[in-house]
C-alpha cells in the first residue's frame, strides 16, 4: 500500500496511467471513486504495480524496498564471502 501512495505522490504512471486512471480500467464498478489504496485489495495494488515498466520507475520502487544502506550491507556481505583470490582480480 505504501508504494502505491509513493507512486501517487510522485505522479508516477504505469502502462495504464496513474493510480486513478488505472482504477477506472481495472475496477469498472467503483472506478476511481474509492481511490484510497488502503481500501483496495492486495490484488488491485499488485496489478497496479505490475503496470510499471520504465527503468526509472522500477529504480524508485527498488530503492523504496531496499534503501541504500541495506543494499550496501547486502553487497558487503556477499563480497566478504568471496575467496581472497577472486578479490585480487579486481
Amino acid at each position: 500500500m505504501q508504494i502505491v501512495k509513493l507512486a501517487q505522490k510522485r505522479g508516477m504512471k504505469g502502462e495504464m496511467g496513474g493510480w486513478k486512471e488505472f482504477l477506472k480500467v481495472y475496477d469498472k464498478k467503483f472506478g476511481a471513486s474509492m481511490s484510497d489504496p488502503a481500501r483496495r485489495t492486495s490484488e488491485a495494488l499488485l496489478a497496479f504495480l505490475q503496470t510499471f515498466k520504465a527503468e526509472e520507475d522500477l529504480k524508485v520502487m527498488c530503492l523504496y524496498f531496499f534503501p541504500v544502506r541495506q543494499i550496501y550491507l547486502l553487497i558487503s556481505y556477499h563480497v566478504s564471502l568471496l575467496p581472497h583470490s577472486t578479490l585480487r582480480k579486481f
